[in-house]
């Protein structure tokens, strides 16, 4: 029982310190960093594992944007923000948001974890009255 134990927490330990996840992680503030992670997978058109890998990063990204958008603008709704505020904001957001990291697995599916510094948006944030 004992070894057991200490399996599970080497392998809970050895989860916790991968730098991205294997699939779908939630927008979670890491400092002044929003972060999400989500899993890409290829298009099926693409023929050998590096075109899979190069679709599936663009689509990756492409959902951890729309993810971000999503947090922001539902954010944004709570605090009851001008159309033309929101506007600025998504702009801002789609101007600073970076790949930080990826993880390409087995099947050709990528995850992709995206960054967006809080930092620029701050000053737009206390205009609508948002806490990210």
């Amino acid at each position: 029982m004992r070894a057991a134990v200490v399996a599970l927490a080497l392998l809970a330990s050895a989860a916790e310190a991968q730098p991205v996840p294997f699939g779908d992680a939630p927008v979670r503030l890491r400092g002044d960093v929003l972060v999400v992670s989500r899993l890409g997978s290829p298009d099926a058109r693409a023929e050998g594992l590096p075109a899979m890998r190069a679709s599936a990063r663009r689509r990756g990204r492409a959902r951890a944007s729309s993810a971000l958008h999503a947090y922001v603008d539902r954010k944004l709704a709570e605090a009851l923000a001008t159309p033309a505020l929101t506007s600025r904001v998504h702009a801002a957001l789609s101007a600073g948001t970076r790949v930080e990291a990826t993880r390409s697995l087995v099947d050709g599916s990528v995850v992709v974890r995206v960054a967006l510094p809080l930092v620029p948006l701050r000053a737009l944030f206390r205009e609508a009255g948002v806490q990210p």
